[in-house]
């Protein structure tokens, strides 16, 4: 996902322990550094594991800065957790450069001796790694009311489905703009609790599965976000469902075409909403364009 190939891979023994395996693999990378300027290079290790410890004493041995991400973290229990405590107190002994992760760890570091000028707050990998994959899902509604209503139902979907289908965990709901000005219709379908993030033009393009909208999708929007490959591919929730319907809800069958025939320009969505006769009739079409598009993602998030 991050297009970094290794140049350089070690096999440790098998016969392992701390012991052996940090020998290794430090004997390993001394084998590669060596061929290089120390003087012109800095080694980065992350974490406080073995193969952490090992970079950081080769590195530091042959004169290289050595750089330390997810700096600062601390316990202050060598034994818990094991060995990593220990391990990474010494990686911040041998370390030139801190990359803490938040300004505990900060705070962790100086109070530690280390000069803040050496510190940078960073953020954490992992979570930055999540962010990066999470597959996201974009509300581009005309009508704050029904994208207010449409995100808080997606979000309650997506996080019950989360329970029980761990992939779901990572699939965040998403509005463009903001949802201010809701009608009655919302007020009394949803009282005042709506659980969305804005989709910023900033955000990852790429791993947005699917814009959808309900009764109107305005292209300049779609367009100062970034999404303007989406333009004449938004998912219309109510064609979805009138679909859906004629299928009897079979979702068992369902594959790319039932979600390719519901996909139109975004400024055509607003042919497919139907006409009610009362708010209640509207509450439950709406109800079922979500629960068809949490029926597709069963079947799309698994493949992503």
């Amino acid at each position: 996902h991050f297009s970094i190939n290794p140049t350089h891979s070690f096999i440790l023994p098998s016969n392992r322990s701390l012991n052996l395996d940090l020998a290794k693999i430090i004997t390993d990378i001394h084998s590669v550094l060596k061929n290089y300027d120390a003087n012109n290079g800095v080694v980065f290790v992350q974490g406080d594991t073995s193969s952490a410890l090992a970079g950081a004493v080769a590195g530091f041995n042959l004169g290289f800065t050595v750089a330390h991400i997810e700096a600062g973290l601390r316990t202050r229990d060598k034994k818990g957790p094991y060995p990593e405590e220990t391990y990474r107190t010494i990686i911040t002994n041998l370390a030139d450069l801190h990359f803490a992760p938040t300004q505990i760890a900060q705070q962790n570091l100086i109070t530690y001796g280390i000069e803040s000028n050496q510190i940078t707050i960073c953020g954490n990998t992992g979570i930055d790694s999540l962010v990066q994959t999470m597959k996201t899902v974009v509300v581009c509604e005309e009508d704050p009311s029904y994208a207010a209503a449409l995100a808080h139902l997606l979000y309650v979907g997506v996080t019950t489905l989360a329970l029980t289908q761990k992939q779901f965990k990572y699939v965040a709901v998403k509005v463009i703009g903001k949802t201010d000005g809701w009608s009655p219709f919302c007020m009394k379908f949803f009282g005042e609790c709506s659980y969305y993030d804005e989709f910023k033009p900033v955000d990852d393009k790429s791993n947005v599965l699917y814009v959808l909208s309900y009764s109107r999708c305005q292209d300049e929007k779609l367009i100062a976000s970034g999404l303007q490959k989406f333009a004449t591919s938004v998912l219309a929730l109510p064609l979805l469902e009138s679909m859906a319907t004629t299928s009897n809800y079979d979702f068992a069958k369902v594959d790319s075409s039932l979600v390719a025939n519901a996909l139109v320009p975004a400024d055509e969505v607003d042919k497919y909403k139907a006409d009610f006769g009362s708010m209640e009739e509207e509450q439950v079409f709406l109800a079922d364009c979500v629960y068809c598009v949490l029926e597709v993602l069963q079947k799309v998030v698994v493949a992503v």
